[in-house]
């Protein structure tokens, strides 16, 4: 491994843009320049639409499930890796709740029943739970969750092979946010060393996906706001690029980030065994629901000046290696739905940051709000989220800003976020 104090040889292997070679800092190691950019809007067949049982139910309250179909040219489905809402199904009941057969039933009752049919279908599969705090799982008697615990491992691994049966699919996402587990921390103590189990399973499940559908396009997901808000600054601080609680200068921001990315995502992208690599990818899938109150946001959707913004997102096709980058979920975080305008300037900032980039598709979180009060007992964005149960490490509950997370609120007001998303370039 490089040690920190000498830097100059790190920068040389890294990038051919950085010029020099410094043992005091860097100093004269220029920012690389931004590049070209445009409006970045993407066309039919780039844009997904996310739905689930609960988006469904807009239809028919003055939204056309045809308007939508035109407007969009992929159906994406967010599944858990098993849609249970209490604790973790037992090996016996598991099936019933995993995605083959959860998809199955969405496209086979709910869509059908509302006129909504997709010839190109991406089902994302999350492996963490909504607090992102630890692995959704089949139970395994006392055993807790981990990628090297042949039980669970298996349970993947062949949830996985069913979705690959899945009729009419073209992309399945392993993991969403997986770099988030890179950095989990359970009773004070960082879990960082299972990381490396998460990613041979991952090659694992992308060769029995294929052995299965060679034709189906298989990518991992990371979450880009986690990359950059933790993995970057440790790793650069790791290498003496910065010191710790410091922000990463321009100049060094290309070194740090590639460095970062080799730790947490180049190896899920191709596997090291030979020298050129094995691809293990067809695409990356990247997450794009920034924390707010961090750099370059700063509580502002449009980021503090543009170029910051750009620059936030300026080494994301160096990060993927060439290949194509999913979006497969984008959201400005919010806690009520009086925030609308905010995620129409994010999206819009968002997409001129990334037209530099191969996007192969993109979506928002979610097509409609998940509404908070009903007119019976049942609270269906309670169903989702909650209080003291958000943090409960079995459940499957998120946070309530993922009920103001769609395009359409659930009274079938269209939001700006929508219109921009659909614009053709």
């Amino acid at each position: 491994m490089f040690r920190p104090t000498v830097r100059a040889c790190i920068a040389l292997s890294l990038t051919a843009a950085l010029v020099g070679c410094d043992d005091g800092g860097g100093g004269d190691t220029p920012t690389e320049p931004l590049p070209t950019y445009s409006d970045g809007h993407w066309s039919v067949a780039q844009r997904g639409v996310a739905l689930d049982d609960e988006d469904v139910e807009i239809f028919g309250s003055g939204i056309d499930p045809a308007t939508i179909g035109d407007d969009f040219g992929l159906l994406v489905m967010n599944r858990p890796f098993h849609n249970r809402l209490t604790g973790c199904p037992s090996p016996n009941e598991a099936a019933v709740h995993q995605p083959r057969a959860t998809a199955d039933a969405l496209i086979a009752n709910d869509f059908a029943d509302n006129g909504v049919s997709y010839d190109r279908i991406a089902v994302n599969v999350d492996l963490l739970t909504p607090g992102r705090g630890a692995l959704l799982h089949v139970c395994m008697a006392a055993r807790t969750p981990r990628f090297d615990v042949n039980e669970h491992r298996a349970a993947v691994i062949s949830a996985f092979e069913d979705l690959a049966r899945m009729p009419d699919i073209d992309y399945i996402t392993v993991g969403l946010e997986m770099n988030r587990y890179y950095h989990l921390t359970v009773d004070g103590v960082r879990r960082r060393d299972d990381y490396s189990n998460w990613v041979t399973l991952y090659r694992e499940v992308y060769a029995a996906i294929k052995a299965i559908n060679p034709t189906v396009k298989v990518g991992p997901g990371v979450h880009w706001g986690t990359l950059m808000r933790l993995t970057v600054p440790e790793v650069a601080t790791e290498y003496g690029l910065t010191e710790a609680g410091s922000e990463v200068p321009d100049r060094d921001l290309k070194e740090a980030v590639m460095l970062a990315a080799r730790r947490t995502i180049t190896p899920l992208l191709k596997s090291d065994r030979t020298p050129n690599g094995v691809p293990t990818a067809d695409y990356l899938a990247v997450s794009m629901v920034p924390r707010q109150e961090e750099a370059p946001f700063r509580a502002n959707p449009a980021g503090e000046n543009e170029a910051a913004v750009l620059r936030h997102y300026q080494y994301l096709p160096d990060v993927a290696e060439g290949l194509p980058v999913v979006l497969p979920q984008i959201d400005w975080e919010s806690q009520s739905g009086a925030n609308a305008n905010a995620k129409t300037t994010y999206l819009t900032s968002l997409k001129r940051a990334v037209s530099h980039t191969q996007i192969e598709w993109a979506a928002w979180r979610r097509l409609v709000d998940i509404p908070e009060i009903l007119d019976g007992p049942i609270n269906p964005c309670g169903a989702y989220t909650g209080g003291a149960a958000a943090g409960d490490e079995r459940s499957l509950y998120y946070t309530v800003d993922y009920c103001y997370s769609g395009m359409i609120t659930d009274r079938a007001q269209v939001r700006g976020v929508y219109n921009v998303l659909v614009t053709d370039p």
